[in-house]
């Protein structure tokens, strides 16, 4: 559960294939936010919680229709993606995720994030498995 306006609302996170012909991956989920009716410009963001003394680095890998986000950490790369350019949406990139701003007109019931991420054997072979994986516009 999370709050928007003052209101409960649902989060449901569903496991998803880790395995395509695109890519493997460690992991791989599709977050839901349902959005209130009730309440303008609502503010939606994923972010990744890591520890301070955790040298992570992030780039932005987005692509048409993607907002996507990526992190690493030694062999380790985990990538928020969600779709991007849908009348009355903004997406802004953050330090550690990604934000999205929904006005009043847009026509959404909810956001889907997708999240994947890895632990590579062959940096230069698997780097873009992730990004394939939290790509919501491949599905």
């Amino acid at each position: 559960m999370y709050l928007i306006g003052g209101i409960q609302q649902q989060v449901e996170a569903n496991k998803l294939d880790n395995v395509n012909k695109r890519y493997i991956v460690d992991g791989r989920y599709k977050i839901i936010v349902d959005l209130p009716k009730t309440v303008d410009n609502v503010s939606v963001t994923c972010t990744l919680n890591s520890q301070p003394s955790q040298k992570i680095s992030k780039i932005i890998e987005s692509g048409e229709g993607l907002a996507l986000i990526s992190f690493y950490l030694k062999k380790t790369k985990l990538s928020i993606g969600v779709e991007e350019g849908r009348p009355g949406t903004v997406c802004e990139y953050l330090d550690n995720g990604i934000n999205v701003i929904i006005s009043n007109n847009a026509d959404m019931n909810n956001v889907e994030f997708y999240v994947a991420w890895l632990t590579m054997q062959d940096e230069e072979d698997e780097d873009i498995f992730t990004w394939f994986a939290a790509d919501p516009t491949l599905l």
